[in-house]
C-alpha cells in the first residue's frame, strides 16, 4: 500500500476513498472468515480428528505406539504369567513387586522405552511402580 499518493482534484479523492473503503471491507471479510475457521478448527472433535490424522500418517508414531503396545501386553502377560496373586507373605509380596520391576525394565530395554511407563501399567492403583 503506498501512502505516497498525489490527489489533485475532489473527484480524485472521492475515487480513492472509494477504493480504500473496498480494501477495507475486503479486508475485514478476510479477518472474520479467519476467526470463524479458527473458531471451526479448534472444536474438541476437529482437534482430536487433526490429532489422529497427523497420528495415521507419522511413521514415528506408529512404530512407537506398537512397541509401547507390544511392551505393556508382553509385560502384562508375564506379571500374570508369573505373579499369580496377591500373598499373605511379606516375601512373596517383595518378589512379586522385584519381578514386576525386573520385567518392566527388561522390555523397557529390549523395545527402547522407558521403565517408568510400565511401573505405572503394573501398579494395580495407577502410580508409578
Amino acid at each position: 500500500m503506498s501512502f505516497n499518493i498525489q490527489i489533485t482534484s475532489a473527484e480524485e479523492l472521492r475515487a480513492h476513498i472509494r477504493l480504500m473503503e473496498q480494501r477495507n471491507r475486503v479486508l475485514e471479510s478476510d479477518i472474520k472468515e479467519g476467526f470463524e475457521d479458527l473458531g471451526e478448527s479448534m472444536k474438541p472433535s476437529n482437534l482430536l480428528h487433526d490429532t489422529f490424522d497427523r497420528a495415521k500418517t507419522s511413521p514415528s508414531f506408529r512404530s512407537n505406539l506398537f512397541k509401547a503396545a507390544v511392551s505393556i501386553g508382553l509385560g502384562l502377560y508375564l506379571k500374570r504369567k508369573f505373579v499369580p496373586g496377591r500373598s499373605g507373605s511379606i516375601l512373596k509380596n517383595a518378589a512379586g513387586a522385584a519381578l514386576k520391576i525386573g520385567i518392566a525394565n527388561l522390555v523397557g530395554r529390549k523395545f527402547g522405552l522407558g521403565a517408568k511407563i510400565f511401573g505405572r501399567a503394573f501398579s494395580k492403583s495407577g502410580a508409578s511402580a
